[in-house]
């Protein structure tokens, strides 16, 4: 499905198929469904290739960069971090501490890695629908907390929302490369560094880049894990330490992006407040108008 729009369609929820399925089926006679073997849920199976198909295509050599495997025993838990006032600065808002003592490596909440709330596509476009519309609709709310708490992603060829439902979610953006935690994949220079919203450029980031391919049944079996990477300590990390990861990884939309670092940019200048306390000025102060 390398065309956007027929990935659309691939990636219907059941609502959206079954209502293309009354709508281009003719009707019968008695009144019986015409399909026999054929309905939403059939078509949502076929979205998730046979393990088969992924042992074959990870035995490549050299192996896909997408398969991958992980560790449970050496994750460290969530139980093991606490929120509390981000020390990033003034408007940086809540942020993740850890407990206990981290080493350099180590997977960071491997087992709630699949607790996220996804937003695919449909979604997605619906909900901007919405409020082009009717600014102070509802669902509002639900695009503000899609929007700031989550990352953007395009491995299915759309633009779609994870956020994570775990208390990582609170991990804040370290300023000019001081992250502490990061994923295996982020993105990095020709000499190995990581790109920060400091030294950031399209040119710089191209290098590193690389779009899924379009036949990947490793990602297609694995999208619940994927959507929500796992995050490494990058170094050594001590008890008390607050949680900072790299938000440069965050948009996948080359569009968004260079708008999404020079906010980050100003964010770490002092220039401007963190996006969640923007946020959360934006909504008390809608909910004063509606009053």
């Amino acid at each position: 499905m390398k065309d956007s729009t027929n990935r659309q369609l691939w990636y219907q929820n059941r609502p959206e198929f079954d209502v293309e399925i009354h709508r281009r089926i003719r009707r019968t006679h008695s009144g019986e469904p015409a399909l026999k073997y054929l309905d939403s849920t059939i078509m949502k199976s076929y979205e998730v290739p046979n393990k088969v198909y992924e042992t074959v295509y990870c035995r490549k050599d050299p192996q896909p960069g997408s398969c991958n495997s992980f560790d449970e025993d050496i994750s460290l838990s969530v139980d093991d971090f606490h929120v509390q006032l981000s020390n990033v600065g003034e408007g940086s808002g809540r942020g993740l501490f850890t407990q206990v003592d981290i080493a350099k490596g180590t997977p960071i909440g491997l087992t709630e890695s699949t607790k996220n709330v996804f937003f695919p596509y449909s979604t997605v476009d619906h909900i901007e629908l919405v409020l082009y519309t009717h600014y102070f609709a509802d669902v509002k709310c639900v695009y503000h907390y899609m929007n700031g708490y989550g990352w953007e992603m395009n491995l299915r060829g759309l633009d779609e929302y994870g956020v994570d439902a775990s208390i990582l979610t609170f991990a804040n953006h370290g300023c000019n490369g001081s992250h502490n935690i990061d994923q295996w994949t982020s993105p990095r220079d020709t000499e190995g560094n990581f790109i920060t919203e400091e030294n950031f450029s399209m040119e710089r980031l191209k290098v590193e880049r690389v779009d899924r391919e379009v036949y990947d049944p490793y990602v297609d079996r694995h999208l619940p894990h994927i959507i929500n990477e796992i995050e490494y300590a990058t170094r050594d990390i001590v008890a008390g330490e607050e949680i900072l990861c790299n938000y440069v990884d965050y948009t996948s939309n080359d569009e968004e992006l260079g708008a999404d670092v020079a906010l980050l940019r100003a964010v770490c200048n002092g220039e401007k407040i963190g996006e969640i306390t923007a946020l959360e000025e934006v909504a008390e102060k809608d909910k004063r108008m509606k009053v």
